[in-house]
């Protein structure tokens, strides 16, 4: 099996556009809230799926779930159990706050100053890159540990974390080069950042980060429901049987176990208890410790960051994502409202339409978007069918795929949506030739593209990794049905990008966006050939044996469990993707 990992949502955390659910001008409890939990799952969500979701205005609170906490589960509801990801950050900032607040740490403490003396050389990276810099995504750490995925042939299928020891993450902090680091200025997202943060504030705090978290936010909280989730023992056995089961693509898949990362992700919480949270904001009963940590970590640090928060305009706001579980938690401190959606699906339904003639724009687009004098490189690829998608070259070569676009012939219109990330690119074809518009995601930022006939050099090194093997001979569309208790429809497609291949894999019928792979290897010889890829947006891998004469790809499809899955060649796209 391949080296696979899985990258949360909110790595992509500067591109999320706020999707708020109320703004300030309605920022009174909504009587309407049961019906929006209600549509929300209807419209985003599979039957084995679910919500919740709960308002608070000063100590008034409102409810509403809808949906199950598993195939044939009991119904969610306030006190359901969800993975909160990377909001588990904005725990991890307060904690910095407090203990810099306890007069343990300063913020402009470097990392290396708390870690073993074994770990730390006179020249390493970790002298320079500060607490604070952790804490507002400016260290120029990347978005992972780049050992992260090594020896994880045994990990269950789609927990990253398993086998990742403090060995593994002092190894990779001691071999930790300057030239590993990005350009400290802009923010730019690292999950890596706050796991080292975490362990970090455990050593300050002679502890481990599940007790330090207990003892300073969630004891004096009174959140009992809550706790950082860092192997499967954690949480009382009371709780983890509320504890609702997590899918990708209308699949169940396994809950995550974070060991020495806690910080970055780890904590699982009911919207019961994320609504205690939000009111301890404005509490005059809140503990005095807390009322400190939360006014520090709330401040507006670094280009509208706080520790781990986003501040917009008064407004703090985080997302977090696991492998099988969506939140989203936001708080008006000063209107004394907040409100939290935790959702046990990592992803969401969504419609596809293309409207106009797309042939005027057809091609390989290239640009930079300004994130404060640091470039961000995106490459758009436009087919006939109208279908925009676009490569995040600085994570990876991430795929964001289009739901909804289109572009007028007479006016040069062209418009993509991103639900991924709830961006859009507006932009209108000029007469040189070039796309000029705004790519909308908290805010506006100008976005200028031109055709390239070649894949852009970044982008191109990112596919050498992906795809090491030719792949041209499988040009076209390849689907099946799994085999077995599984059922589910499987679609690849192979096809021409510039001068090079790319594979898409959809994961569902339902499902109309495709996913990336992760890497695709191709052994072909005479007429046959041996193919094998991973997709971690599905968290499954699929190995098969070609037969060219036959058109079929026959091997097993694992995700969970493994099942036999035949692939069919055919030219055209099959009905319902």
């Amino acid at each position: 099996m391949f080296n696979r990992l899985i990258l949360p949502g909110c790595y992509l955390f500067y591109f999320i556009s706020i999707f708020a659910s109320a703004s300030l001008a309605d920022s009174m409890l909504r009587p309407d809230l049961r019906s929006e939990a209600n549509s929300w799952h209807a419209a985003h969500q599979q039957p084995n799926e679910g919500v919740s979701m709960g308002e608070v205005n000063v100590d008034k609170r409102v409810y509403s779930s809808a949906g199950k906490m598993r195939q044939g589960g009991s119904d969610v509801d306030e006190q359901t159990l969800y993975e909160i990801g990377s909001i588990t950050k904005v725990f991890t900032g307060i904690l910095l706050a407090d203990t810099v607040l306890q007069g343990k740490a300063k913020l402009e403490d470097p990392v290396g100053m708390f870690l073993p003396e074994s770990v730390v050389s006179e020249d390493s990276p970790l002298n320079s890159v500060t607490l604070f810099q952790l804490a507002t995504h400016t260290s120029g750490l990347p978005l992972y540990a780049s050992n992260l995925a090594e020896d994880c042939e045994n990990c269950s299928i789609g927990d990253q974390y398993a086998n990742y020891s403090r060995e593994r993450l002092y190894s990779y902090l001691k071999n930790l080069k300057q030239e590993d680091l990005g350009e400290v200025r802009s923010p730019v997202y690292s999950n890596i950042g706050f796991e080292i943060l975490g362990e970090v504030l455990a050593i300050v705090n002679g502890t481990d980060y599940s007790s330090l978290l207990y003892t300073r936010i969630l004891s004096p909280l009174g959140m009992g429901s809550t706790w950082a989730k860092v192997d499967e023992n954690s949480g009382r056995d009371s709780l983890r049987s509320r504890m609702a089961s997590g899918h990708r693509a209308g699949e169940s898949v396994p809950s995550w176990n974070w060991h020495v990362l806690a910080g970055g992700g780890s904590i699982v919480s009911s919207v019961e208890d994320m609504l205690t949270f939000a009111e301890a904001h404005w509490s005059e009963s809140t503990p005095d410790h807390l009322k400190e940590a939360f006014a520090l970590a709330k401040k507006e640090h670094a280009n509208g960051i706080g520790l781990a928060w986003r501040v917009v305009d008064g407004m703090l706001i985080h997302f977090g994502q696991t492998g099988g579980f969506f939140a989203k938690l936001q708080l008006y401190p000063q209107e004394k409202y907040g409100l939290v959606s935790l959702a046990n699906s990592a992803e969401q339904r969504v419609e596809l339409t293309r409207e106009g003639d797309f042939s005027s724009v057809v091609g390989l687009w290239f640009g930079n978007l300004d994130f404060g004098g640091s470039p961000f490189p995106l490459a758009m690829h436009v087919l006939s069918d109208g279908s925009a998608n676009v490569f995040v070259i600085k994570q990876g070569g991430t795929l964001l795929p289009s739901s909804r676009t289109s572009f007028d012939q007479e006016s040069g219109r062209f418009v993509a949506d991103y639900p991924g990330i709830k961006g859009r690119y507006e932009a209108k074809l000029e007469s040189d030739g070039k796309l000029r518009g705004l790519w909308k995601f908290n805010g506006d930022r100008p976005l200028e593209m031109e055709l390239s006939e070649e894949l852009p050099g970044a982008l191109r090194v990112l596919f050498e990794t992906i795809y090491p093997d030719d792949i041209s001979p499988l040009e076209g569309f390849w689907s099946g049905t799994v085999e077995g208790s599984d059922g589910s429809f499987k679609c690849i497609e192979v096809a021409p990008l510039a001068d090079q291949f790319q594979m898409k894999i959809w994961g569902t019928m339902d499902n109309s966006l495709p996913a990336g792979p992760a890497k695709v290897l191709f052994d072909a010889e005479k007429g046959y050939g041996e193919l094998r890829f991973e997709v971690i947006h599905f968290d499954a891998v699929f190995e098969g044996s070609l037969d060219q004469e036959k058109k079929t790809i026959k091997g097993i499809w694992t995700h969970g469990e493994s099942n036999p899955l035949t692939l069919t060649w055919t030219k055209d796209r099959p009905e319902g993707i």
